[in-house]
């Protein structure tokens, strides 16, 4: 059996984001266990409030220096908000997951076992006309957007 252990940092809607998660992946067969009995661990990060940004960076780092074995998922608005700087200098992570699309969040996990740090194009096309008027988004396909980045 797959399972993940589950770390959020940052605001509600972060958690609600995290149990959406946690549905998710418990449907699709993976099992929430202790941080230890994990495969893959994951960072639900923050990318809005300053101290959960750095928390959220800091867990990364720490799991890493715990369990050098296990693979490390950094998702969330941290994640989606500086994919780019986070893939070139967070390499304590193993994959970056965005928050877009919750329920892709199960090909992210089960893409753990081999990652390689590539971006894979989502099946969606979308358009940001800015990240701090996120309600204020324009689908160009009609549906909403996620990246992993592996």
């Amino acid at each position: 059996m797959k399972r993940y252990f589950l770390d959020p940092f940052g605001c509600v809607k972060n958690q609600v984001d995290a149990e959406n998660m946690m549905l998710q992946l418990d449907r699709a067969g993976w099992k929430n266990v202790p941080a230890d009995e994990a495969d893959l661990i994951i960072v639900n990060s923050c990318g809005f409030i300053e101290s959960a940004k750095q928390e959220s960076i800091n867990a990364v780092l720490e799991w890493r220096k715990l369990y050098s074995d296990k693979k490390i998922l950094l998702t969330g608005c941290l994640s989606q908000r500086y994919a780019k700087e986070l893939k070139e200098s967070l390499t304590e992570a193993d994959g970056f997951f965005g928050v877009e699309n919750i329920t892709e969040i199960t090909k992210a996990a089960d893409k753990r076992n081999g990652a390689v740090r590539t971006a894979v194009a989502a099946a969606f096309a979308y358009f940001y006309i800015s990240r701090s008027r996120q309600r204020k988004k324009r689908a160009l396909s009609g549906r909403k957007n996620s990246f992993i980045v592996f």
